[in-house]
């Protein structure tokens, strides 16, 4: 369980696979991109809670690292309203692959490509062939192509050099040479890249430290870089993300091998997704004496390596801390809504919010009365139940006949916030689970895994990511909380300081000669 292409694991088995009527209660829901222009549509409104844009940017560096789904041949492409302004032909959507013996006479599964594990695997891969292409099998270092960037898909890794055609896939290849990474996403937009960079960055920076202590064996160099740096993206994960967020998990209390590892389908379908609401539509570039030097529109960033090749990772993840997220709700801007993986800046590209839509339905997952039950113990029975406000009741009650049929990602996304954190209770409750199967499920997980000790367990917990952008960048200025916004008008962001120094790396020798 929780290996690569494994299926999905959900609460609700509703998804009997239907020729003529696929879609979960379809008859009951009002198109998908009728319901994006009703509601999901916005240009900025930041976050109240403090966020920076680093939560969304981790959020889908994490989301990379435990799933994927496996597309299809078979189209059910997003038929039009009426009055449709922007694109003139149904945009296109490919069902989910189902896994063989599923979706005729049992619920159709669809299937994860990648481990469900937080283990690293979007830095280092999740098969073999992706794994080596990677490796310079040299004192366990990856490769990494001029100015400690990503590898290109070329047969040096170079810029300058000829395509390989045997590099792994990633997307947007199509298009020439690419940064290649763990994950076939990581050239989506410049702070995934940045991200990806950091660790790699980050493992070789442990190698030569390795290597520096007269350890150049490059099997073992390259398994426990592997490891901390994995560790590394578990404490990110469960320290900083998470409680930025306001969501705390129970204390650990070791591995439970009862548990599904498996990633759910009301998680990985419409849970995980609240980062489409967070996005900004462009990212600063700020220097690190926090002076801005340009900006980068998220419509140019898709699948553009330029503005990381010229101008390095420093500057964006920067920008990322001083920039403030978008709340999370019911509003995405327009960039995703329309112009998602546009070919050139204004032309249409495809729709975000209507591919979340259709592809929960595509999944099957159950409305979100029944997911909020399932993961709450409450239903709703009023509109007003959802959201005190007034103008989100009212766009409810105009695209579904009752509370009972809202699609999942729309109804979680309506919800009044808690008190204590960035989400409502059936985003809340969601999260929750999932990543509390993510860790106690993991036998690997770092305060589980017998290879590291008490030490290391500290050193994990107390190096935040500001630590690892400072171990890897330019950036001596850069706050040690990313995950927090502060206006650069206060004391404290003009200059810069961190507030803490990280606690030392604990000696490697007693890991090495395991």
């Amino acid at each position: 369980m929780g290996q690569c292409r494994t299926g999905f694991f959900a609460h609700h088995a509703c998804r009997l696979f239907r020729r003529q009527k696929w879609i979960c209660r379809s008859a009951s829901r009002q198109p998908k991109r009728y319901i994006q222009h009703c509601f999901l549509q916005n240009d900025a409104k930041f976050n109240e809670e403090g966020l920076s844009a680093f939560v969304f940017a981790w959020g889908q560096f994490i989301d990379h690292d435990i799933s994927v789904t496996e597309e299809g041949d078979e189209r059910a492409n997003i038929l039009l309203p009426n009055n449709e302004p922007l694109f003139r032909t149904p945009i296109s959507f490919s069902r989910s692959k189902p896994r063989s013996g599923t979706g005729v006479n049992s619920p159709r599964e669809q299937t994860n490509k990648i481990t469900a594990w937080i283990d690293g695997s979007v830095v280092y891969g999740s098969d073999m062939n992706r794994a080596n292409w990677l490796r310079t099998f040299r004192n366990g270092k990856l490769k990494v192509s001029s100015g400690n960037l990503l590898p290109f898909n070329t047969v040096n890794g170079q810029q300058s050099g000829a395509v390989d055609p045997n590099a792994p896939h990633m997307a947007g290849d199509n298009r020439g040479k690419v940064f290649v990474a763990g994950d076939e996403r990581a050239n989506e937009q410049p702070t995934l890249m940045a991200l990806h960079t950091l660790f790699v960055r980050e493992h070789n920076r442990i190698c030569d430290n390795f290597v520096r202590l007269g350890y150049t064996n490059d099997e073992n160099n390259y398994q426990l870089a592997r490891k901390i740096v994995a560790a590394h993206i578990q404490a990110i994960t469960f320290e900083e993300f998470l409680p930025a967020l306001g969501i705390e998990l129970d204390y650990y209390e070791g591995c439970n091998q009862n548990l599904n590892p498996n990633t759910l389908h009301e998680f990985a379908s419409a849970g995980f997704r609240i980062g489409h609401t967070m996005v900004n539509p462009a990212l600063r570039l700020v220097d690190n004496n926090n002076r801005t030097t340009g900006t980068i529109s998220l419509v140019q960033g898709f699948f553009n390596t330029d503005f990381v090749k010229n101008r390095g990772i420093d500057q964006i993840l920067m920008g990322m801390s001083r920039d403030r997220q978008q709340e999370i709700d019911l509003l995405v801007i327009n960039d995703l809504r329309n112009f998602l993986f546009a070919s050139q800046p204004g032309s249409p590209g495809t729709d975000l919010v209507s591919i979340n839509i259709q592809r929960g339905r595509d999944h099957g997952l159950a409305d979100y009365n029944t997911v909020r039950k399932t993961f709450t113990g409450s239903r709703v029975n009023t509109w007003s139940d959802i959201t005190k406000n007034r103008t989100v009741q009212d766009k409810l009650r105009q695209l579904y006949p009752s509370v009972n049929d809202i699609d999942l990602w729309v109804g979680a996304l309506a919800e009044d916030k808690l008190s204590w954190a960035s989400v409502g209770i059936t985003h809340y409750a969601i999260l929750w689970t999932q990543f509390t199967i993510l860790r106690d499920g993991d036998r690997f997980y770092f305060e589980n895994d017998p290879l590291f000790d008490e030490d290391w367990h500290d050193y994990f917990f107390e190096t935040t990511l500001g630590d690892l952008i400072r171990f890897n960048t330019g950036l001596s200025n850069i706050g040690w909380d990313v995950f927090l916004y502060l206006s650069t008008t206060t004391l404290e962001r003009m200059i810069c300081l961190p507030t803490k120094k990280p606690k030392t790396e604990p000696s490697t020798t007693s890991i090495l000669k395991q």
